[in-house]
């Protein structure tokens, strides 16, 4: 049978051949350490390549673009496609979706959708060029339910190995996440790598030296180390393991982000208390002994000036002006409107600043959320963005750990599914953390795709149980 997704490798090397050929004066090295790791994934993963590299363009879609037609994500492209296929399956084939199990999901994205079409009533946008970043905000959330009903119809009947899935998902977390550090600091864009990716000359000002944050460290951390911790999973006393734990945490350092920073150790902190307790003291005990010591001493320890920015607690938001102004106008855009919110790429209300460049990141924030995505639901969307969330995130969370405490951990097993629900539930607790000061809860991609995932597998169980 051929699978559900070989249709996209074809496509998808074309696309990559032409934008090689665009690409091929700048930083040749570094474009053929690309082209090599992905041959060797495609020798490793064989039959599962055509999964893994779909869930790369979802996952990394806002980095690994298409360049020259405007930083376009390559899913866009991909997406009718997925669509028609969908629409086979579940309309023309009449295959079940929809069950009690997931019925949370399926209403979270009902009130996003509604939302949505509320929102365009009210203030419907002409397309032009000044308003296309408004607009692929609005193709983002269908590119989103488009990957949801994808990886739910993969997930629900194929096989995947997950264990070869997981290694080759963190490995290329390592290796990209790495050259985007030496890229940063030697000056050198990553082809086929834009967006968070594109290197910046700004930072923030700490002392007498400027700090970056480094844009994609992010992501890669966050599905790195989930992926590192479900493969490991229920395998003890694995040199291995920390090695990579502990690579990603110089990763995140390397980064410069305080949130990425301390979610990694809250992460750690319940899988340890999850699954194995008796690893848990120790690293406590660690924990306690070592930031003490890393705060005190962070002003002496050279780490590309990111360490010192994690770990001065004490200025706060206070030298942050742009992110305050944010939320403060998040909070009062939800105030004037809370039941439907101001919609997408709407400006209700004035923000003034005597710093132009506050303004301008503030009004950017404004279109479409970012930089807390909990506070932009609520000034974008309002108490329906906010139920959105709650239902597709958080209900996300509750319903994989749900499945590691009553399945997996009490040996009721999910056949070969175990560590991908593992690999699930710690994607969405790192991204429920980052929400707090990132990301605007629906544009990521990742999000619709995890949720699509678990959906899958649930529905793959039922079907399982019922046989």
């Amino acid at each position: 049978m051929i699978s559900f997704l070989k249709f996209i490798t074809i496509p998808f090397l074309t696309l990559l051949c032409g934008v090689l050929i665009v690409e091929m004066n700048f930083a040749a090295i570094a474009l053929l350490g690309l082209l090599i790791l992905f041959c060797l994934l495609f020798i490793f993963l064989k039959g599962d390549f055509n999964f893994f590299l779909f869930s790369v363009i979802i996952i990394y879609g806002m980095v690994i673009s298409l360049g020259p037609i405007n930083e376009m994500p390559i899913i866009f492209l991909l997406s009718p496609v997925l669509l028609l296929i969908i629409f086979f399956k579940i309309v023309i084939k009449n295959e079940q979706v929809v069950t009690w199990e997931i019925m949370p999901f399926f209403l979270a994205l009902l009130i996003l959708l509604v939302w949505v079409i509320l929102g365009y009533i009210r203030n419907p946008i002409a397309y032009s060029l000044r308003n296309k970043l408004i607009f692929r905000e609005y193709f983002l959330i269908i590119i989103g339910i488009i990957v949801f009903f994808t990886n739910l119809l993969y997930f629900r009947s194929k096989h995947i190995d997950e264990n070869k899935f997981l290694y080759c998902i963190f490995l290329f977390c390592l290796i990209i996440g790495g050259l985007r550090i030496l890229a940063y600091f030697y000056n050198f864009d990553i082809p086929l790598m834009r967006g968070g990716f594109t290197f910046e000359e700004r930072g923030v000002r700490i002392g007498s030296e400027y700090v970056y944050r480094i844009g994609g460290i992010d992501t890669f951390c966050t599905i790195g180390v989930s992926a590192v911790i479900a493969y490991f999973f229920k395998q003890t006393k694995h040199l291995h393991k920390y090695l990579f734990i502990l690579l990603f945490f110089i990763m995140a350092i390397a980064g410069g982000g305080r949130t990425l920073f301390f979610s990694l150790i809250f992460l750690l902190f319940i899988n340890l208390f999850i699954f194995d307790k008796k690893e848990l003291y120790p690293f406590i005990f660690i924990l306690l002994l070592t930031l003490p010591l890393l705060i005190l001493f962070s002003e002496h320890i050279p780490l590309f000036s990111q360490f010192n920015r994690i770990f001065e607690i004490e200025r706060g938001f206070g030298d942050d002006p742009m992110r305050t102004t944010t939320y403060t106008y998040f909070w009062e855009v939800f105030l004037e409107n809370p039941i439907l919110g101001k919609g997408i790429g709407n400006y209700q209300v004035s923000v003034s600043s005597l710093d132009s460049n506050i303004r301008d990141f503030t009004y950017s924030q404004l279109m479409g959320g970012g930089h807390g995505a909990y506070l932009s639901a609520l000034a974008i969307f309002g108490l329906g963005g906010l139920t959105y969330l709650i239902l597709f995130l958080w209900g996300g969370i509750l319903r994989s750990y749900d499945l590691i405490k009553n399945k997996i951990l009490k040996g009721n097993d999910l056949g070969y599914l175990n560590k991908m629900v593992v690999f699930i539930f710690n994607c969405l607790v790192m991204t429920a953390l980052g929400y707090v000061t990132g990301g605007s809860g629906w544009h990521s991609l990742i999000l619709y795709y995890l949720i699509g995932m678990l959906s899958g597998i649930l529905l793959r169980r039922r079907n399982m149980n019922m046989a």
